[in-house]
């Protein structure tokens, strides 16, 4: 009973600090006034009027109050009645005082915590109707935006979504500059709308106050890498790796020299990532496969085995070590390891490709044939929307059509290409040489 009492009794310390900042902050204008005429002012004050205000601003108090103290007690326990409760006292609060920006800002929050998103919402605007420079409001808007973004269930326009969390980001960007975190949300939801231009504007902003943010650093280089500005990616990296080696931005220095064709410099990038984070796989599987690059293929299998004895059920990391044993011409090798690699991603177009290439290297054209037509058939049967349908059976039939080809299966060449050329204008380009190739070679 004792300790239930201490625990209230620090409940209504808390709760009654934030009660009185919670009550309508007093006008300068109106105060001065009142200093400078007080003897005038006494002298008509209606007492029945002061007394009724007095005590509303003591309801209001005691509801606030009372609502805090659930609103912690929701808080502690997660149960749905003390959310109502906290709301339902808030709500009588906020009715004796309706200007109190403090109780409005945490009606909202109370509304957001109990998933009552849209009288969250609504609360929220209402505020910033008054008080267009509310920061919190402003906060609470841009947390239910994105959580809306990640609600699939949510039904909501995702690009109306993405520009209302926008507009709540940029004005707390604008308020509060300090706010790197808030900033760093503005530039992803920059990013997921496409205007590049302007999340470059806003990642600059903040590495001009802080040069080795590192979340921003990221943010800006795959930015640039995605533009196609590598190397101002490389330039950028360069500067801050040199004195502030951290193993992310370390491993995105080689990812740029990757995309810059300098290898060798990618190589050492991974290699100092690794050095100084052997846990992290990414660091391994981007010097693994920058190794492959440069044909150092038993270096290259080496990092690879490593990674197999750490994760045994990854397919890729087999399918990277099937393709180097073949470059190594050691077949057998390859071909256990691409069953390992089908065993664990069953039905990966990538993996049923370098069977077959396989299979054409060691000379059993029906098996590579066969392996190809079935990958074929599961592509066809996706849905003509997804993205990657025409490119997968633009591989597939160019080089099915090669191995007919090759095994003197002319008529099967001619069809499957003539199927190449359907799938648009560039391929139609491609099966017409390839489709003359093949009645040369006839």
């Amino acid at each position: 009973m004792n300790l239930r009492r201490i625990t209230l009794a620090i409940m209504l310390t808390g709760a009654v600090r934030a009660a009185a900042m919670a009550q309508t902050p007093p006008d300068p204008a109106t105060e001065k006034k009142t200093d400078s005429s007080a003897a005038t002012q006494e002298q008509f004050v209606d007492p029945n009027t002061a007394s009724e205000k007095d005590s509303a601003r003591a309801e209001a108090y005691y509801n606030f109050t009372i609502g805090h103290i659930y609103e912690q007690q929701y808080e502690a326990t997660s149960n749905a009645e003390y959310a109502t409760k906290a709301i339902e006292a808030y709500k009588k609060a906020y009715a004796l005082d309706p200007k109190s920006p403090v109780i409005g800002e945490r009606l909202a929050e109370m509304y957001w915590k109990a998933q009552r998103t849209r009288d969250a919402v609504n609360e929220a605007h209402e505020i910033l109707k008054r008080d267009p420079d509310n920061l919190q409001s402003r906060r609470l808007l841009g947390r239910i935006y994105l959580r809306s973004l990640g609600d699939v269930s949510a039904g909501n326009s995702q690009p109306e979504t993405v520009s209302r969390a926008i507009e709540q980001f940029t004005e707390i960007n604008r308020l509060d500059p300090s706010d790197t975190e808030s900033a760093l949300w503005l530039a992803r939801l920059y990013r997921l709308k496409n205007e590049h231009e302007k999340a470059e504007a806003v990642l600059r902003g903040i590495l001009k106050t802080d040069p080795e943010n590192e979340a921003a650093v990221e943010q800006l280089t795959q930015l640039l890498m995605d533009g196609g500005k590598s190397q101002e990616a490389v330039t950028l990296l360069e500067g801050i790796t040199a004195h502030s080696p951290a193993p992310v931005l370390l491993d995105l220095l080689g990812d740029a020299y990757t995309q810059t064709h300098e290898l060798a410099k990618a190589e050492q990038a991974y290699r100092k990532a690794a050095d100084l984070d052997p846990s992290e796989l990414s660091h391994q599987r981007g010097l693994g496969q920058t190794l492959f690059g440069e044909e150092k293929y038993p270096q290259a299998l080496a990092v690879y085995q490593k990674i197999s004895d750490v994760m045994p059920d990854d397919s890729d990391v087999y399918l990277r070590i099937a393709q180097i044993y073949r470059e190594l011409h050691q077949l057998d090798k390859a071909e256990a390891n691409l069953v390992k690699a089908r065993q664990y991603a069953p039905g990966s177009l990538e993996v049923m490709y370098n069977e077959a290439m396989l299979y054409q290297a060691q000379g059993r054209y029906e098996d590579a044939i066969r392996v190809l037509s079935n990958a074929v058939t599961d592509i066809k049967g996706q849905s003509p929307t997804q993205p990657s349908r025409r490119r997968s059976l633009a591989i597939l039939y160019q080089q099915l059509g090669q191995l007919y080809r090759d095994t003197q299966n002319y008529p099967a060449a001619i069809y499957t290409l003539e199927e190449l050329g359907h799938l648009g204008e560039e391929e139609d380009r491609r099966a017409r040489m390839m489709i003359m190739d093949t009645y040369r070679a006839a």
